[in-house]
């Protein structure tokens, strides 16, 4: 009885002890702990005067400040934090992080920040995230154009906008002038912004590139994705290949609706007799659908919409350019090497409960490839994420982008494109593909480009 006394004394005695303090750089990066907690901890960190200890602050800081993963009473205190430190680094900072930011309490914060303190360089950073689109706002409701008008005087939005894509303004690089482009594409109706751009200054590559475009096309660059889009057929020699090769002049009626994505079937085919029985337009096509085996989506996800998939649907939408690419496409059906190609790699596809397949078709002396390319992420079944490669190359040589939707042999619930599929065509502007699993042996094939255009261009068998 003695003994055990002793040692519960030990143990009471040990208990007791006091615990060491807590670092506060860990009590800061844990999210564990309460905001105030936190707070406290980088006040702490603050009153260190060593070098190492302030880096190590500032970038933990910099971690919580930019993060949609922190609350936002944290996130508020560490820009507030960051600004009193090292303004020109927290605005730089800003600027990088802010197409990142998702959540609108977080860019309230910033704006405040800016507009509070009259930093009018932050104009810049407001239009990349102005050129964001919202689900949330409309565009005249946006926050961002207050803070605009408020930095610059209360002038027009538009006009300072255009100020910055015409590259002028403090730390003005090509990235904002090509964010204040995509808004300005939003704001202005077309003819207008045709007219700013035939008077916007050549000087730099962002506007000489769209207003050699504006020359060309009806369909300008609309997304930052797009604007990339022209520079690299640009600065590859595509587009002098492509100025130099037109023997013939389209029609007025050709020519609506002309776009990047029209660029490599118009490379292979430089002149009117080239075209062959592709040439036949819209009624062609119509009737090369007329005794297709077509095939509706019926089964429809959060994000998904149900859209027309009758090129009858479409007719007042459709370009005479994507007419030709689908007439294209519609011949590469025919070719047996492409479609047992196809197949296979549908097969794979099938095996991989990862990701979905695809890449990019391409097409040559009048022979067609369905050139694959892994796909940049694996996430899910239900999704093909393009690699930069894959993206590079449909700029370039590509006729159109395609993936598969082979969950299972039998998947024609989904033949057609998800929500997911229309957005990444609105946002790279290409002629795009769907392959589904309809029975082992089949493949249905839908076209699909901008605005929601879907045409069912029948099947292919195995």
């Amino acid at each position: 009885m003695l003994r055990m006394t002793c040692w519960v004394a030990v143990v009471s005695i040990a208990g007791c002890a006091a615990s060491p303090p807590a670092d506060p750089l860990e009590v800061l990066s844990d999210r564990d702990r309460e905001p105030e907690q936190r707070i406290a901890a980088a006040d702490a960190l603050s009153a260190d005067r060593t070098g190492e200890s302030r880096a190590q602050l500032h970038r933990a800081l910099h971690r919580i400040a930019w993060s949609d993963a922190e609350p936002i009473e944290l996130r508020r205190a560490a820009m507030e934090r960051l600004l009193a430190a090292d303004p020109r680094a927290f605005w730089a900072a800003a600027d990088r992080a802010i197409v990142e930011v998702d959540q609108w309490p977080a860019m309230r914060s910033l704006f405040g920040l800016a507009v509070e303190r009259r930093h009018r360089p932050f104009t810049r950073t407001a239009i990349r995230s102005y050129a964001r689109p919202s689900q949330r706002y409309a565009d005249a409701d946006r926050e961002e154009r207050a803070v605009i008008a408020s930095l610059n005087g209360g002038r027009a939005v538009e006009d300072v906008a255009f100020e910055v894509f015409e590259g002028r303004g403090e730390g003005v690089e090509a990235v904002h002038q090509v964010a204040a482009w995509t808004l300005l594409h939003r704001l202005l109706p077309a003819d207008e912004l045709r007219r700013r751009l035939r008077q916007a200054d050549p000087a730099t590559p962002v506007v000489a590139d769209l207003r050699a475009a504006a020359e060309w096309f009806d369909e300008l660059p609309s997304t930052p994705e797009q604007v990339v889009w022209l520079q690299r057929l640009r600065v590859e020699g595509r587009w002098e290949a492509l100025t130099q090769k037109q023997a013939w002049t389209l029609t007025p009626d050709q020519r609506v609706g002309l776009a990047l994505r029209h660029v490599s079937f118009l490379l292979a085919y430089g002149n009117r007799s080239g075209f062959a029985d592709v040439w036949a337009g819209k009624a062609g096509l119509a009737e090369a659908l007329a005794s297709a085996q077509r095939v509706d989506r019926t089964t429809f996800g959060p994000r998904d919409r149900a859209v027309s998939q009758r090129l009858e649907d479409h007719a007042d939408r459709v370009a005479w350019g994507d007419v030709m690419v689908m007439r294209l496409l519609r011949r590469m059906m025919d070719q047996p090497d492409v479609t047992a190609s196809l197949f296979e790699q549908a097969d794979a596809d099938l095996a991989d409960r990862r990701s979905e397949h695809g890449g990019v078709i391409h097409h040559a002396d009048r022979r067609f490839e369905a050139r694959a390319f892994e796909p940049y992420l694996r996430r899910h079944d239900h999704a093909y994420y393009a690699s930069p490669r894959c993206i590079e190359a449909l700029q370039m040589t590509g006729l159109a982008h395609y993936h598969f939707h082979a969950q299972s042999h039998d998947n024609a619930a989904y033949a057609g494109p998800g929500g997911g599929d229309l957005a990444f065509t609105d946002r790279f502007g290409a002629a795009c593909v769907v392959f589904t699993f309809i029975d082992r042996n089949t493949l249905n094939v839908d076209y699909y480009g901008p605005g929601g255009v879907v045409v069912d261009l029948g099947c292919i068998y195995r």
